[in-house]
């Protein structure tokens, strides 16, 4: 059964030709009139099922056509057949008459049946066909949006990703001016977060944008569905932000950025090439500018107005026709040299002016580089140097000034005789000024005068001329003439005189010149008189220095003499006074009262301190006569050495002594001991007082120093320190002969070097000395 009805299906819904129609209405008449020939002996004539059959089917596959061309094809069959193939015989004409007619009526029923069912079923299959068609378009368009709205939430999600990760701040508003998205950048810029900026109004949330330019660009925006563009100022950030507003379906999406430290950068930069090109127009006459190729192309009002040139004539190499003939190859080849090397360009020359004279001037041009280092343009200057090169003349003038004058100087100084100062200064004067002739005058205490002249007729040779008196030397007359006085000691007087044919000769500069030359002139000529005068004297010198020689000789051989008497005179009778003093204490002192043997004891002590300071005396007189020697000295070793024999002489006493180790000095070592004796002797002394006594040795700022925690003194008597004999304590409490530190000033002094103290009561005191030469 599912084989016939796809068959029916196949031969119901499959469209056919007309040629395909016919062909079949054929072979069905055939078909059905040889069956009904067969059929009929044992149906009889009536029998039209057959030929019926033929007929429907002929509908079914080609339509009312070929259902009634099968129709017309069995009439006739039937009409003509002469006979009945099984019966032999033939029934009557007014029997198939009937029979046709019956048969035809039938078959065009049969036949628009057949079509009607035909087209009933293929209207249906085609019905069916577009359901199915609108069922797939149904499913696909389904299947479209659903891969299109996953499309586009993927692709909203890139999108966020995108705007999250951006660097610019971002938000979109609704129509209503709502915000509906912010991304994290905006958070951050707004000071806002997005959860308290969804929903709410851009003006409700930033009141300040209403009639503002943002306020202004953003409706425009969404007015004219445009993207805007701007950079705004907004008061309340304090910050410019250059926006970008695009108009999006029912809203708007913004785009902004802080560019304030841009705007800044471009304010200081716009603010620095303005101050630049004011510093290039005060410092520079003309301003220039030519192409990375060297060609002049853009217009410069300085340069028209320096030169008188036009823009033609400017352009490319043009300019080169404003510059100095004998100037132009070296500018020309300078500047193609500088445009080689892409270096800086700086050349003189000279340039002409609208008046058609000529102007020195410095050009200088450098290269404006592009950021991948190509030469995008030149920038140069020409700055008129008229008042330097004047400056530079005058210097050379000057050079050349100074250069005679010291010639003359050296020469005049080398010069012995009246006669030598005078040529050398008149033939140099002569050719430094260009004048014909050139005199000396010299006027002694007895009018006695001197004359040396030199004139251009022998520039070399010089006349010295003696006339007896003034009256007697009638000067030469010359048209133009100079006379300079000069100012000599020992009553003497002096001229200094020049004389030219030519005006002009004498200018302001030449006048100096001469006046130069006589000063010069006159301290020469003193000098030879001093050094006359100190001749004259220098053998009487020599005299008065023998003499005081003599004199020193013989002081030092009378102090030698009185320190021999001191030394053995005045010794001689303490030792007796002395020894005396001894035998009555060793015989009778067991006689004498308590008060007897105080005084007793009192004397030897007067003895006593009296041959100290004897010694003393004798010690500081030989350290004048004794003769210095220097040598390396390990000056801790020699303070080292002096603490331990003050140890030694008060071993209970408790003092700690600090030496700085390696102190080394150029000294005598004997001397420098006697030096450190005395100091360390008195820091030993004035600490006796404290339970434990401080000393320190040690170099500071290339002076040695000995301090001490003692008793100190009142820095107002120090200059009493250094006297022999002044004592600043009591000998009571700290005895001595108030000898040690003069002995020690004279010794710092003989080496060269400077003794000074600080001090206060009570407190210590330090003494410093150098001794005039570094170790």
């Amino acid at each position: 059964m599912e084989g016939v009805r796809d068959a029916v299906a196949q031969l119901l819904s499959t469209p056919r030709s007309g040629s395909a129609r016919f062909a079949v209405a054929l072979l069905a008449s055939l078909v059905s009139t040889g069956l009904s020939a067969l059929v009929e002996p044992w149906v009889g004539g009536h029998f039209f099922v057959v030929p019926l059959a033929g007929v429907v089917l002929s509908a079914l596959y080609g339509g009312v056509g070929a259902g009634l061309m099968t129709t017309v094809l069995n009439i006739a069959g039937f009409v003509l057949l002469p006979y009945s193939p099984v019966a032999g015989t033939r029934p009557p004409l007014e029997e198939d008459f009937g029979r046709a007619l019956i048969f035809l009526l039938v078959a065009v029923l049969l036949s628009g049946i057949g079509a009607a069912l035909r087209d009933s079923y293929r209207r249906n299959e085609q019905a069916r066909l577009e359901a199915e068609h609108a069922r797939s378009e149904v499913e696909l368009t389904s299947a479209a949006r659903w891969a299109a709205d996953e499309a586009r939430r993927v692709a909203d999600t890139r999108v966020i990703d995108v705007l999250e990760r951006m660097s610019d701040a971002s938000f979109t508003l609704d129509a209503d001016w709502r915000f509906l998205y912010v991304n994290r950048e905006g958070e951050r810029v707004m000071g806002f977060a997005r959860e308290s900026l969804v929903g709410r109004r851009l003006w409700d949330v930033f009141p300040k944008l209403v009639g503002s330019p943002f306020e202004d660009a953003y409706r425009r925006a969404v007015e004219t569905q445009q993207p805007v563009e701007f950079v705004e100022f907004y008061p309340p950030f304090q910050a410019f932000f250059e926006v970008r507003a695009f108009p999006v379906r029912d809203g708007l999406s913004v785009f902004f950025r802080d560019v304030t430290e841009q705007r800044r950068a471009q304010q200081a930069l716009q603010e620095s090439e303005a101050r630049f090109r004011s510093l290039v127009l005060a410092i520079a006459q003309v301003v220039w500018t030519t192409n990375a190729e060297g060609f002049t192309k853009e217009d410069s009002a300085t340069w028209r107005a320096f030169t008188g040139q036009t823009h033609e004539q400017m352009t490319g190499h043009g300019w080169l026709q404003a510059v100095h003939p004998d100037d132009r190859e070296q500018a020309a080849s300078v500047w193609k040299e500088a445009l080689a090397r892409r270096g800086l360009y700086e050349v003189e020359y000279r340039l002409r002016r609208p008046d058609g004279t000529y102007t020195p001037v410095l050009a200088r041009a450098a290269p404006v580089v592009n950021a991948d280092g190509s030469v995008h343009e030149w920038m140069g200057t020409n700055t008129d140097i008229t008042a330097r090169k004047q400056a530079e003349a005058q210097l050379r003038r000057y050079a050349e000034r100074l250069e005679a004058l010291h010639a003359i100087d050296r020469a005049i100084l080398q010069a012995v005789s009246m006669e030598d100062v005078a040529r050398t200064a008149l033939c140099f004067l002569r050719r430094l000024i260009g004048c014909e002739e050139a005199s000396l005058l010299i006027t002694g205490p007895g009018e006695e005068i001197s004359r040396w002249t030199v004139s251009a007729e022998d520039p070399e040779a010089v006349r010295p001329e003696h006339p007896r008196s003034a009256g007697d030397a009638p000067p030469r007359e010359f048209p133009h003439g100079l006379e300079l006085p000069l100012t000599l000691g020992g009553g003497r007087q002096a001229a200094l005189r020049l004389g030219s044919t030519r005006e002009g000769t004498f200018d302001e500069l030449a006048a100096q010149m001469a006046q130069e030359v006589a000063a010069q002139v006159a301290i020469a000529l003193e000098q030879g008189r001093m050094r006359r005068e100190l001749e004259l004297h220098a053998g009487g010198l020599e005299e008065q220095v023998a003499t005081r020689t003599a004199e020193l000789q013989e002081a030092n051989a009378q102090l030698e003499a009185f320190s021999y008497s001191v030394s053995h005179d005045l010794r001689a009778p303490l030792r007796g006074i002395d020894g005396f003093l001894r035998l009555v204490e060793e015989d009778v002192a067991g006689a004498l009262s308590e008060r007897g043997r105080g005084y007793l004891g009192r004397v030897r002590a007067a003895a006593g301190r009296m041959g100290q300071l004897i010694d003393d005396l004798l010690k500081l007189s030989r350290l004048s006569r004794t003769p210095l020697e220097r040598g390396d000295v390990d000056v801790s070793a020699v303070a080292a050495s002096v603490v331990d024999e003050l140890r030694a002489r008060e071993p209970t006493r408790g003092v700690e002594v600090s030496l700085e180790p390696g102190l080394r000095a150029r000294a005598d070592s004997r001397l420098l001991r006697v030096a450190f004796e005395n100091l360390l002797g008195n820091a030993w002394k004035f600490t006796g007082r404290r339970k434990t006594g401080h000393i320190q040795v040690g170099r500071l700022d290339g002076a040695f120093f000995v301090r001490d925690d003692g008793a100190g003194f009142d820095m107002a008597y120090r200059d009493k320190l250094f006297a022999p004999f002044q004592r600043l304590h009591d000998a009571a409490e700290y005895p001595g002969t108030g000898i040690g530190l003069a002995t020690v000033q004279r010794i710092v002094r003989r080496h060269g070097g400077r003794l000074w103290t600080e001090a206060a009561v009570d407190q210590g005191a330090t003494f410093y000395f150098t001794l005039g030469e570094s170790p």
